[in-house]
């Protein structure tokens, strides 16, 4: 595995973004949700408005409904294959389906997630490091190894003893771990 390669289009990559002096960013289950509904909102592109202003008309029962209904129209940025969230950091394997597909995925969620955290918390500045890291992944074997990387993260941390107990990642909707 690569690091620091460029996304190209149909590559799997690993990537990740770390909090400012391993700030706390997820500091209760509501600010773990809207990350989750923001990744699902801008994996897509050509969206006319933000993702506050969507979500502002939607209750959060009709949340995934209605997103599914306007996404059908968008174009799909990337591919999640998989994620977790931890309370300092992220992680997603992702697959670029367009042109800077990645890139635009992971400004818009991080700005988007800055945003709203700095308005919840009536502070001021960036949350995350830098932009990014990025890891490319050249196999199935390498795609399944970062999988399990991912998703064993919050393991490794001790905060649950399977990766299908966290809540805030792809684990319990994948059945290999």
């Amino acid at each position: 595995m690569k690091r620091f390669c460029p996304l190209e289009n149909q590559s799997f990559h690993h990537i990740y973004s770390k909090s400012i002096y391993r700030f706390e960013i997820f500091t209760c289950p509501d600010e773990y949700q809207r990350m989750l509904q923001l990744v699902q909102f801008y994996k897509y592109d050509g969206h006319s408005q933000p993702f506050s202003h969507f979500i502002e008309k939607k209750d959060n029962d009709r949340f995934l409904t209605s997103l599914a209904e306007i996404s059908q129209q968008k174009v799909p940025l990337v591919n999640i294959i998989a994620y977790c969230l931890m309370s300092t950091h992220v992680h997603f394997i992702l697959q670029q389906l367009t042109d800077k597909g990645i890139e635009t995925f992971m400004r818009r969620l991080l700005n988007a997630y800055s945003k709203y955290f700095n308005l919840r918390h009536n502070r001021r500045g960036p949350l995350w490091e830098n932009r990014f890291g990025n890891r490319i992944i050249l196999d199935e074997r390498g795609l399944t190894q970062r999988i399990l990387y991912v998703h064993y993260n919050p393991v490794k941390e001790n905060l649950v003893k399977t990766p299908k107990e966290w809540p805030y990642s792809s684990a319990h909707l994948n059945t290999g771990c």
